[in-house]
């Protein structure tokens, strides 16, 4: 069979299966497709953010966990507002990883998962979650993703390093960026990621908040 012909029953055979509804099934056995290589369908099974090997990840659209792969470094620390698999992910990107989070249960059982640069500051008021970034002082890069999120935006920015950055997730979400027109006053700027994250298989969107000489060089 010359590659012509079998280009052409390549093409002919995935019509079929496209048409008949089996192409997730064949997707998920085909080991060069993207979603086996960074884990997705692993992940959709078991319900968590995990890459193909089952180790944890963020809950963030792919083109940012491979953006921050490349960028974080064991130089920096880390604050994060809301905890979880992506808190032990850090940990193995960074000097060190300081989360807080208002549920005493989940907490508790993210802590379980942390390495020795790692720990969970459980907070269960709106207003002492906010300030939980205070036990820390400065630190390079800030996660938004709990509770009260404009508030968290206002009162952390003032924990930055000089070349700190805030990893806003849900940054479509308009009522958790309400608070950023003051940070566009203090010269933040925006870089947004959009796509799939592991597990879910609808868009999700998230965005860097940064200005000039940044610890992701952006």
């Amino acid at each position: 069979m010359n590659e012509q012909t079998k280009n052409a029953l390549i093409r002919g055979v995935w019509s079929v299966v496209r048409k008949c509804g089996f192409g997730p099934l064949v997707l998920s056995l085909y080991p060069k497709s993207t979603l086996v290589k960074n884990g997705w369908f692993k992940s959709y099974r078991r319900g968590v953010p995990i890459d193909a090997a089952g180790q944890p990840l963020p809950w963030l659209p792919y083109s940012m966990i491979d953006f921050l792969e490349s960028r974080l470094s064991k130089e920096l620390t880390l604050f994060e507002y809301g905890c979880g698999f992506s808190s032990v992910w850090y940990c193995s990107k960074v000097k060190q990883v300081t989360s807080v989070e208002n549920n005493q249960q989940w907490s508790a059982r993210v802590e379980r998962m942390l390495p020795s640069n790692g720990r969970v500051i459980f907070r269960e008021s709106p207003e002492e979650f906010v300030r939980a970034i205070d036990q820390v002082g400065k630190v390079d890069v800030i996660i938004v993703d709990g509770i009260v999120r404009s508030e968290c935006y206002q009162y952390a920015s003032s924990f930055l390093t000089e070349r700190g950055v805030i990893l806003a997730d849900d940054s479509a979400r308009e009522d958790f960026c309400s608070s950023w027109q003051g940070l566009e006053a203090q010269g933040f700027k925006k870089l947004t990621f959009t796509g799939i994250t592991p597990s879910h298989f609808v868009k999700s969107q998230t965005s860097v908040l940064y200005r000039p000489n940044n610890c992701l060089d952006i």
